[in-house]
C-alpha cells in the first residue's frame, strides 16, 4: 500500500487513523484527482477472519489508481467524487488470524480470561442492543461501552472529522452475497430509501451480476440477514446523516465460507468493482 501511494503520489495520499491497541498503525488511502469534492469512504477487515475483504480493498485501490486517466468510467468516478480506501480495518485480529487463529473475528484487547470485542457491535449509535453479546468471550461481544476498541474509535473520529465532505460509507464484509443498506437495529428502511440508496444498490447489483452471474440479495441488513446494533452503516446513517451507506457480504453463499479458494479472489475483485462503478454513476452528487 504504502508503495502504490508513492507510485501515484499524484492521486494518492496516505491517511493515518490511528494505532490499533497492539500498536499498529491503522492505514487508508486518499484517492483524489482535484479539490472540492465530496468523499465515499470504505473500510474491508473489519472483522479478521474475512480475508477476501481485505484483498477486494487492494484490487479497487489498484483499479482506480492504475486506471484513472486511461479507462472512462474510472476516470470520470474519481472526477466525481473522491474515495477514501481502508483495506485492513482490524489490524491486530487479521495478523492474529495468520499466526494463529485463521477464524480470528474481534480485535485482541483483553477483557478478563477473553479477547476482543466485535468492532462492528461497538459503535454508539444504538449500541448495546440487539444482535450483540454482552459475554466477553462470545463473537458478538460488543464491548463494555460504545467505542471501547480503539480501532472503531479511530476510525470514527475519522469520519467524524470529515463529515461535511462525505457522500457516501461502505463496509464491506464476507460471506453470503449481500449488499446491505441500514437499517440494522430495527426492520425499517432509511432516508432516502426509495429515491437514492435502493436506486444505487440496484445499479450496483445488476452490474455485477453481469460479470459472471453472481447474484446478491439488496436491502437493509435487519431484514435480509439478520438485526445487529452498534454497526457501523447504522452510525454513519443515524450519527452523520450518510444516505448512502451500505455494508457488503462478498462472496460466497456458505460452501467455502470464509475460505475462499484462491481462485476466486480475482473474480471477486473484479466484479465488486464493477458493482461499485455502476453505483457511482447512479449516485445523486
Amino acid at each position: 500500500m504504502d508503495n502504490l501511494v508513492r507510485q501515484h503520489s499524484q492521486l494518492a495520499t496516505m491517511q493515518n487513523l490511528g494505532n490499533t491497541y497492539e500498536g499498529r498503525p491503522m492505514k487508508a488511502v486518499k484517492i483524489s484527482s482535484g479539490r472540492g469534492k465530496k468523499t465515499f469512504f470504505m473500510n474491508c477487515g473489519i472483522h479478521a477472519r474475512e480475508w477476501i475483504t481485505q484483498a477486494t480493498c487492494m484490487y479497487m485501490l489498484n483499479q482506480i489508481l492504475y486506471k484513472y486517466g486511461k479507462d472512462q468510467t474510472v476516470t470520470a468516478m474519481l472526477d466525481k467524487m473522491d474515495f477514501v480506501i481502508m483495506p485492513i480495518l482490524n489490524v491486530d485480529g487479521y495478523v492474529y488470524t495468520h499466526t494463529h487463529n485463521r477464524m480470528w473475528r474481534k480485535t485482541r484487547k483483553p477483557y478478563g480470561g477473553c479477547y476482543g470485542a466485535d468492532p462492528n457491535r461497538n459503535w454508539s449509535f444504538k449500541w448495546g442492543g440487539v444482535g450483540t453479546s454482552s459475554d466477553p468471550c462470545r463473537d458478538t461481544y460488543r464491548g463494555p461501552r460504545p467505542f471501547s476498541e480503539v480501532e472503531a474509535l479511530n476510525v470514527a473520529r475519522y469520519l467524524y472529522r470529515n463529515r461535511k465532505s462525505l457522500i457516501g460509507y461502505m463496509d464491506i464484509h464476507a460471506y453470503s452475497q449481500l449488499w446491505m443498506t441500514s437499517w440494522g437495529f430495527n426492520r425499517a428502511y432509511p432516508p432516502a430509501y426509495n429515491t437514492k440508496v435502493k436506486p444505487a444498490g440496484q445499479k450496483a447489483v445488476e452490474a455485477l451480476r453481469k460479470v459472471y452471474g453472481t447474484h446478491y440479495r439488496l436491502g437493509p441488513s435487519s431484514i435480509i440477514i439478520y438485526a445487529t446494533s452498534g454497526g457501523t452503516m447504522d452510525w454513519a446513517t443515524g450519527v452523520l446523516g450518510i444516505e448512502y451507506s451500505y455494508g457488503l457480504e462478498l462472496r460466497d453463499e456458505g460452501k467455502y465460507g470464509f475460505v475462499l479458494p484462491a481462485n476466486q479472489i480475482l473474480p471477486t475483485g473484479v466484479e465488486t468493482f464493477a458493482a461499485i462503478k455502476a453505483m457511482v454513476q447512479e449516485m445523486k452528487v
